[in-house]
């Protein structure tokens, strides 16, 4: 966890709360975060980078809380992919990102044509912004 010279926790810094098989990641604070600092989620593939710094001014804090977490596990799995993972944040705070840029990171290793991820949403103007982000980020 990020402490500043006050002693107080930075906005936007997550935490990791170890419980069994659990974790936890809490985003504390509501700043955003300069693109430039993409550059730290190590093992985003260089041309999906590039793509997102065209697109993107700032990330948000609940990309810069899992989006690391998330691209590590999806480098290293090797059969399975990463477990579930619950993201709870209010309309327009860059959710679809923290699944959609781990699922186009892991497509670009992917040698086979078969069926590698599955998007479901409930309601149609989700499956419109949906497919927004998803077409900036592979075109």
């Amino acid at each position: 966890m990020d402490i500043n010279e006050s002693n107080e926790e930075a906005a936007g810094a997550s935490s990791l709360n170890d419980a069994g098989d659990k974790h936890t990641y809490e985003v504390l604070g509501h700043d955003t975060f300069n693109c430039a600092e993409l550059e730290f989620i190590e093992g985003l593939h260089p041309s999906l980078a590039q793509r997102v710094k065209q697109h993107l001014k700032r990330w948000y804090p609940v990309q810069t809380a899992t989006l690391p977490h998330l691209i590590a596990a999806t480098n290293a799995c090797t059969v399975l992919p990463p477990r579930d993972l619950v993201i709870s944040a209010p309309t327009g705070s860059g959710k679809t990102l923290c699944y959609v840029i781990p699922i186009l990171n892991a497509l670009r290793s992917q040698t086979s044509g078969s069926l590698f991820a599955l998007v479901v949403a409930p309601v149609q103007n989700l499956v419109d912004q949906i497919e927004k982000v998803l077409l900036f980020s592979v075109k």
